[in-house]
């Protein structure tokens, strides 16, 4: 993204997705490592942005780690389902974890 860019109105949000899926270690007995999948969201705005969260690869559901535009940027409190719009509020950073069905 370029400075012109970020600096258009409609451009002030941010999504970045990191995949724990796609780690190239493995383990003591050569098994690839995996990790879950992140979702950080990030908005310049000033304004509130409804951000429709994607589907994870593995799972269906986001677990909110953080908030930033919350009391406590630590306080964990919501299940957000994809195609949800998440209310990304102003000049605040957050960041969902995906949440994978239990192993049978």
């Amino acid at each position: 993204m370029t400075d012109e860019e970020w600096q258009l109105s409609f451009a002030r949000c941010l999504g970045v997705a990191l995949t724990g899926e796609a780690l190239d270690d493995v383990d003591e007995r050569g098994q690839p490592v995996r990790d879950n999948n992140f979702l950080l969201l990030l908005n310049a705005h000033h304004e509130e942005i409804a951000f429709v969260l994607p589907a994870p690869h593995s799972a269906s559901d986001w677990s909110l780690e953080f908030d930033t535009s919350r009391n406590g940027a630590l306080d964990r409190a919501g299940v957000f389902r994809a195609g949800q719009a998440y209310p990304l509020q102003g000049r605040s950073v957050v960041l969902l974890s995906d949440i994978r069905p239990a192993a049978a």
